[in-house]
């Protein structure tokens, strides 16, 4: 343990192991980390020691790393010791130990605590399951974890850490790649749920990123067998559009659809009430011949997401025609509220780009009246000027010209004799 998670709890006393101390009947501390055992590399995790009440001196060290033995103050009532990594290393995985204090004597060392640090690793591996997502109980599942990376070894995990297995990595020389096979079963609830995978290479402590996960689900937990059909029918050509509608008397939250010999997750939807029946219509737009196949589909509740009722028949489609990819299927009603706070994101985008788009088209219109009214301002002042400078020589002139025709004539007036 690195030197810096002393000055993290303020630590000074340093107890060799070897200090005789008289052991007794004292209960043995139990060790465990907050959130959890696997940590994301730079996250916060919280070691726990936990004994018993009025215990002096607790002490932590990771095994394999000497000088690592670190005193911890307990919390009153002096049961519980914790120890507080901010931000989590790789030099901080491993095993640990704890033990307590309580004069005159030494409790006997906890459990072992592995911690895990995930992210030293940045390709994360593919996880996928060669049977099904959905199995019975008694059945023998198989996952498979695969990657271009050379990892010597992956680990599968389930999500509330319960199941956790490490598989020694082979080369599978057909595909190129790196796998484990994980055989687990025969199957029960408990292994249902959401499963990754990890690769390590020179440390199992020490993992990569997380595949994306897997979710299990375990059919026949509840009594009703739905029924599935096709609309307007199993057999079609290539283009065309298919419903299929899986239905239930009984009254359930939701209906999931499979298709057999895939890995893929099922598809979810809510169920309807419609001429008393419940149901959920699946629909596929412009079929290939990749959406050929079986397919079957099973009820579910909300409460209990990972378990189906049992499967409906089976119904085959055949399609024939072009060999283009599908348009992926689509669903009626939307399936998730994902989708939907999607959309109405993107509506509230839409409405926002017209509103921007209506009040810049109304202040070019106004700036277009404006720039129209001051043009006519210029030509009135224009014509104005012209007129104005059209009628001032014709007056001068004429003033002149009066003046003129006045003097000759009062002239000839003199040259007649009296």
């Amino acid at each position: 343990m690195p030197g810096t998670l002393t000055a993290f709890l303020c630590l000074g006393l340093t107890l060799s192991l070897r200090t005789p101390i008289h052991t007794g009947s004292l209960p043995n501390p139990v060790l465990r980390a907050e959130p959890g055992s696997v940590v994301a590399n730079g996250s916060q995790v919280t070691i726990i020691c936990e004994g018993t009440p009025d215990a002096r001196d607790y002490y932590l060290y990771q095994i394999g790393n000497q000088g690592s033995l670190q005193r911890l103050t307990p919390m009153k009532p002096g049961n519980i010791a914790k120890f507080l990594i901010p931000i989590i290393q790789w030099s901080h995985a491993g095993r640990y130990l704890c033990f307590y204090h309580k004069p005159p004597r030494r409790s006997k060392k906890s459990n072992t605590l592995e911690l895990v640090v995930t992210g030293y690793l940045l390709p994360k591996p593919l996880l996928s399951s060669l049977t099904s997502v959905v199995v019975t109980s008694g059945e023998i599942m198989t996952f498979q974890c695969a990657s271009w990376e050379r990892y010597n070894g992956f680990v599968l995990t389930k999500e509330d850490e319960k199941f956790s297995r490490l598989q020694d990595s082979q080369y599978i020389n057909s595909t190129k790649q790196f796998q484990a096979l994980f055989h687990t079963g025969p199957v029960t609830i408990s292994h249902t749920g959401i499963f990754r995978c990890y690769g390590y290479k020179n440390s199992t402590y020490m993992w990569s990123n997380p595949s994306d996960s897997l979710e299990i689900h375990i059919a026949g937990q509840f009594r009703d067998t739905p029924t599935l059909s096709v609309l307007p029918g199993s057999r079609m050509s290539s283009g065309e559009d298919v419903t299929l509608v899986c239905q239930s008397s009984h009254r359930r939250s939701g209906f999931v659809l499979s298709k057999e010999g895939t890995a893929h997750s099922l598809l979810y939807l809510r169920s309807v009430l419609q001429d008393k029946l419940y149901q959920a219509k699946f629909f596929m737009r412009n079929v290939t011949f990749t959406h050929g196949g079986t397919y079957k589909c099973y009820s579910s509740e909300d409460l209990l997401p990972h378990m189906l009722s049992y499967p409906s028949n089976a119904v085959e489609l055949v399609v024939s025609g072009s060999s283009e990819d599908p348009d992926f299927l689509s669903e009626e009603p939307i399936p998730t509220f994902g989708l939907e706070r999607c959309l109405k994101v993107l509506f509230g985008i839409a409405v926002a780009f017209l509103l921007l788009l209506l009040f810049l088209s109304l202040l070019l219109l106004r700036c277009k009246l404006q720039e129209k009214r001051r043009k006519m301002a210029r030509r009135e002042t224009t014509s104005v000027q012209l007129l104005a400078e059209a009628v001032e020589p014709v007056t001068m002139d004429r003033g002149p010209q009066k003046s003129s025709i006045s003097a000759a004539a009062i002239h000839e007036k003199k040259k007649k004799p009296v």
